[in-house]
C-alpha cells in the first residue's frame, strides 16, 4: 500500500459562545471556545454565512468559521477570502491505500515521524537505509551532499490531535 487513510463520523464539539464580536473580511463574527482532542481553540464565525463550516474538523456553529488559533498559538488559520460561487469538484484517482482505525493511524503516524527515512514507503521498496540531498537544517551549498540516516534525520512532529 502505498498510503494510509482512516475515517471516523464528524465529532460533535461542545462550544462555548462568546458575546465579543469583531469583523474578519468584512463580516460581523462572534467568538466561540472548544477543548478537543487536547488543545483548546478560540474560533471566530459569522452568522451572515450561514453554513455549519469550518475548517479541518469543527463544526456545530451557526456560521462559517473564518479564523481559528490554538492556545498556545502554534496552530492560527484566517479565511483571506470568502466567495460563493460554483465550481466544479475535481475528482482524484483513489490510491491503493490501507485503512487503519485512529488509533492505529496516530501510532503509525507518529512512528513515521519519529524514524520518517525507515517509514517511508522509498525504504520500504528498496531496502534502503539512507538518504542524499536537501533538509529544511541543511545549508544550501552543502544540501547535495549530506547523506541523512535515521540516527541524524529528525523530523518535525506537531499533531492538531494531542489525544
Amino acid at each position: 500500500h502505498d498510503t494510509i487513510e482512516s475515517s471516523e463520523p464528524l465529532p460533535k464539539m461542545s462550544w462555548s459562545m462568546s458575546d465579543e464580536t469583531k469583523e474578519i473580511l468584512g463580516y460581523g463574527c462572534q467568538k466561540a471556545e472548544t477543548d478537543f482532542r487536547g488543545r483548546h481553540w478560540t474560533v471566530w464565525f459569522t452568522p451572515e454565512v450561514p453554513v455549519d463550516c469550518g475548517l479541518w474538523k469543527f463544526s456545530g456553529l451557526p456560521g462559517l468559521i473564518v479564523d481559528a488559533i490554538s492556545s498556545d498559538g502554534f496552530y492560527h488559520y484566517t479565511a483571506v477570502s470568502v466567495e460563493n460561487k460554483s465550481m466544479k469538484i475535481q475528482k482524484y484517482p483513489k490510491a491503493l491505500t490501507k485503512s487503519l482505525s485512529r488509533d492505529q493511524f496516530r501510532k503509525t503516524e507518529s512512528a513515521i515521524y519519529a524514524n520518517p527515512i525507515i517509514g517511508n514507503a522509498f525504504y520500504e521498496k528498496s531496502g534502503q537505509d539512507y538518504w542524499i540531498g536537501a533538509h529544511t537544517s541543511a545549508e544550501p551549498k552543502e544540501a547535495d551532499k549530506y547523506v541523512f540516516t535515521a540516527n541524524n534525520y529528525v523530523s518535525l512532529y506537531f499533531p492538531m490531535e494531542l489525544e
